[in-house]
C-alpha cells in the first residue's frame, strides 16, 4: 500500500493577534488556498522575538490600537535582508498611519478571515515595484499647482 505523499509548507506565516481565536481563523482560512507554516504571537514583542530567531515570508499583524502599525517597520529591521511581505489589519481610525508603516497590503477591520486570506495570497503573488522602506511621496508637496488652487468661475 502506497501513501500519500506529506505536504510540505510552501511559506513561513507570522500571525500576530491579541487573540487566540482570531489568529486561529486567518490560519484556517489561509490553508484552504495552501501549505503554510504558522508561528502565532499575540503582542509585537513576541512577533519581532520570533521574526528574528526564524524569518517569516509573511506577517499578517492584527493588533489593536496603533501598535500594529508601529510593529510592521520594526519586522523589516528584524528580519534583514529576507523578502518579508506584511498584510496589515488595522482600525479605521488609524489608516492614515498605516500609509508609513511599510506594510505590502492594509485591510480595515471588521474584516472576515477569508478576505485577508485572499489579500494575503495577492500579496505573495504580487512583485513588489515600489520602495517600502521609503516613505509616501505623496505626503510633501513639491510645488507647483494642485487642482485644488485653481479658482472655478
Amino acid at each position: 500500500m502506497v501513501g500519500s505523499p506529506r505536504s510540505v509548507p510552501s511559506d513561513l506565516v507570522l500571525l500576530v493577534a491579541p487573540d487566540p481565536e482570531e489568529a486561529d481563523r486567518y490560519a484556517n482560512a489561509l490553508m484552504q488556498t495552501d501549505h503554510f507554516g504558522f508561528v502565532i504571537a499575540h503582542d509585537a514583542a513576541t512577533a519581532a522575538k520570533h521574526a528574528g530567531n526564524l524569518p517569516p515570508d509573511l506577517a499578517i499583524i492584527s493588533l489593536d490600537g496603533d501598535e500594529g502599525v508601529r510593529l510592521s517597520p520594526r519586522l523589516r529591521e528584524v528580519c534583514g535582508p529576507h523578502k518579508l511581505s506584511i498584510v496589515l489589519v488595522v482600525d479605521p481610525k488609524h489608516l492614515a498611519a498605516a500609509r508609513d508603516a511599510q506594510a505590502n497590503a492594509v485591510v480595515m477591520k471588521p474584516a472576515s478571515s477569508l478576505l485577508v486570506a485572499v489579500e494575503a495570497n495577492n500579496v505573495r503573488g504580487r512583485a513588489e515595484r515600489r520602495s517600502l522602506a521609503r516613505g509616501d511621496r505623496r505626503t510633501m508637496f513639491r510645488g507647483g499647482r494642485r487642482i485644488t488652487d485653481i479658482a472655478t468661475g
